[in-house]
This record gives structure tokens, sequence and C-alpha cells, in this order.
């Protein structure tokens, strides 16, 4: 399981993305860089283990 994070202006919290797989993963990156985001600000982070259940 994968959480996209995206980061706003003076590195605020805008919103959470808890992706299942890969595919949703880059599909939501897809979106957020169409929209204009920089890479920089589209963090991701590998859930395992229990955090994930």
């Amino acid at each position: 399981m994968y959480l996209l994070k995206i980061k706003g202006a003076r590195n605020s919290t805008l919103a959470y993305h808890p992706c299942a797989t890969r595919a949703e993963l880059n599909e939501m990156i897809a979106i957020y860089t169409a929209l204009g985001y920089a890479p920089e600000q589209l963090l991701v982070e590998e859930i395992v283990g229990e955090k994930a259940a």
C-alpha cells in the first residue's frame, strides 16, 4: 500500500491519498502533475506490514 501526500505552499499538507496498488498511485501522480504540481510536492510513502491493515 502507498500513501501519496500533496504538499502546498510553506510545506503544508493539502491532501493524503491512500493507494492500494502502484497503478493507482501512478494515476494519482499523473492527475496532480496535469494540475500543475511539481514533482517535489508529491511525496510517496510505502506502507508495509501492520500499518497497511
